[in-house]
């Protein structure tokens, strides 16, 4: 399945950060796919989503059998964004 952002256009609302991004959108799958494994894949931007997505499903345990991401920027040198504290 593919998941847009549900604040598309809305200029009002919106995700604070990429873990919450990836948090819901990983309950979005789960509704559909109670259980891996699971195959995520991102463009660009959302490739950085993916890479949380699936740093967050192996920290439930969660088995991921591929991670594709399509020109998208090296999650490791930039992971002082994607890993921030949460409380931040």
């Amino acid at each position: 399945i593919g998941i847009d952002d549900p604040y598309l256009g809305d200029e009002t609302s919106g995700f604070k950060n990429i873990q919450d991004m990836a948090s819901q959108y990983i309950k979005i799958i789960k509704k559909i796919q109670k259980e891996g494994p699971y195959y995520l894949s991102g463009y660009s931007f959302g490739g950085m989503v993916a890479f949380e997505m699936a740093h967050q499903m192996e920290e439930m345990q969660d088995e991921v059998a591929a991670l594709i991401l399509i020109e998208a920027a090296n999650p490791m040198l930039i992971k002082d964004m994607l890993f921030a504290d949460k409380a931040a």
